[in-house]
């Protein structure tokens, strides 16, 4: 009789969306925290949908934060679609000029400090584990995949630890539990043709608005789509 792991008949079985839906709320339900950067795409309003119907959320203060370029930018459009849909609160950080990425969540984060924001979730790192961007699809190399996770700290989470400063930031996304399972599931199940994610669509399908759904991928704050 096997002894250890206990969990040995779970080895080499298919991950199934409710092992990861569980495993995010698990990790929201941890944090208990109300705050939520939003920027309206799906990977941020999936976590707001969690936010709302976990079951020991229930009742907790819910509100949203966006950074946008201005308001004719898709987050800002987008982020109150999401907001009005779920009865969140939302507040809205408008640059009104282009400028570089780091600083941009260097500009956000000072944004949610003068708020009076200690803690939040975002949604940072999914695109990585989910095959999020348009080169995902172009190459579904495992090269390229393993690419952009290695990027994934010294381009990205670095930077965010460092211009975050007094503001704990929470990932759910990248919690171990999440990142396990999402690293059990073959490439070819996360790109269908030319469909990028597929596994948070389809956990995000009929619980946020359709049209957040469909919406394309933009650059942080810059009107342009991401051709990468």
């Amino acid at each position: 009789m096997i002894q250890y792991p206990e969990n040995w008949q779970r080895i080499g079985q298919e991950t199934k969306l409710k092992e990861i839906e569980f495993a995010i709320r698990d990790c929201l339900n941890n944090f208990s925290i109300g705050n939520l950067s939003l920027s309206g795409g799906i990977d941020s309003t999936l976590l707001l949908y969690y936010l709302k119907t976990t079951k020991y959320l229930t009742g907790k203060k819910i509100k949203c934060y966006t950074i946008a370029l201005n308001k004719e930018h898709p987050d800002y459009i987008y982020a109150q679609i999401a907001a009005k849909f779920f009865g969140v609160e939302l507040s809205i950080c408008l640059l009104n000029k282009k400028t570089e990425p780091n600083n941009i969540v260097k500009i956000f984060y000072d944004f949610l400090s003068d708020q009076g924001v200690t803690k939040i979730i975002a949604g940072d790192g999914v695109d990585e584990f989910t095959c999020g961007y348009y080169s995902h699809i172009q190459d579904k190399s495992e090269q390229n995949y393993i690419s952009f996770i290695r990027k994934l700290n010294p381009e990205h989470l670095i930077p965010l630890n460092k211009n975050s400063k007094n503001v704990e930031v929470f990932l759910p996304y990248l919690s171990p539990d999440v990142v396990s399972l999402l690293s059990l599931i073959p490439l070819y199940e996360k790109t269908k043709g030319d469909k990028r994610k597929t596994i948070i669509y389809n956990l995000a399908k009929g619980n946020i608005p359709f049209k957040i759904l469909k919406r394309r991928k933009y650059g942080f704050c810059n009107a342009s789509i991401i051709k990468d």
